[in-house]
Parts: structure tokens; C-alpha cells; sequence
């Protein structure tokens, strides 16, 4: 629960960005309330995307990721390109939520690092 409400905060980012936000990345985020969840609508990045414009967002997924919250992955993934946001996608095929801190792999310390450069280009533009 802890994730999603972190994530759900980008809703009204993504709805109304402010002036000075410059980027989002998300790393295997739950980007809609799952079924038994009662969140208050306003906090639903996956409807929210629409309203980015022209903020680029960074989206990590993993390929090991529970069914229900691959798809508001996958909802999000297909509201962004609808709605033409800059989205860009780094694939960890082997990755489990929490391949950050969990996985000691190559894959898991390359995605890591491809973020890393995504946001440091992104904010030098």
C-alpha cells in the first residue's frame, strides 16, 4: 500500500504539472488502486496520464511483477501512448518488485543505471 500511495501522488503531477517538474520515473510502480483498495478517484495516475503534456515520464517494469499490478502497468503504458506522453519503458525480464535492492544481477544493476542516465540527460535539457 505504501507504493501506491507514493505513485498515486503523481496523479495530480501528471493532471496539472507544475512549472518546475521537469520529469517523472517510476520503477515498478502500481499505477491504479488494485481491487480491494479504496482510494479516492483523484489519485489514479492511470486515468491522471492524460493531463502530462509534454512532461517525459520513465516507466521501469518487471517481468516477474504480480498479474494485478502488471495490469495498471499495462493500462498506464496504453493510456500514455493514447494520449501522445513522452513515455519511455526499461524492461527488467528477470525482475522482481524490488529488483533494486533484491536482485544482484547484471540486468538488475544495468537498468539501474540506464534510470540513472534517463533522469541526469533528461534534466539537462
Amino acid at each position: 500500500m505504501v507504493l501506491l500511495r507514493r505513485w498515486a501522488l503523481t496523479a495530480d503531477w501528471l493532471t496539472q504539472p507544475p512549472s518546475w517538474l521537469r520529469c517523472i520515473a517510476a520503477t515498478y510502480p502500481i499505477l491504479a488502486p488494485l481491487t480491494d483498495w479504496n482510494v479516492d478517484a483523484r489519485f489514479r495516475p492511470v486515468d491522471a496520464v492524460r493531463g502530462a503534456g509534454q512532461v517525459p515520464i520513465l516507466l521501469t517494469r518487471v517481468g516477474r511483477e504480480r498479474a494485478e499490478v502488471t495490469a495498471t502497468v499495462e493500462a498506464f503504458t496504453a493510456a500514455a501512448g493514447a494520449h501522445h506522453v513522452g513515455l519511455e519503458v526499461i524492461d527488467v525480464p528477470h525482475g522482481q518488485h524490488g529488483f533494486d535492492i533484491l536482485d544482484h544481477t547484471d540486468s538488475s544493476r544495468a537498468a539501474v543505471i540506464q534510470a540513472m542516465e534517463w533522469a541526469t540527460a533528461t534534466l539537462r535539457q
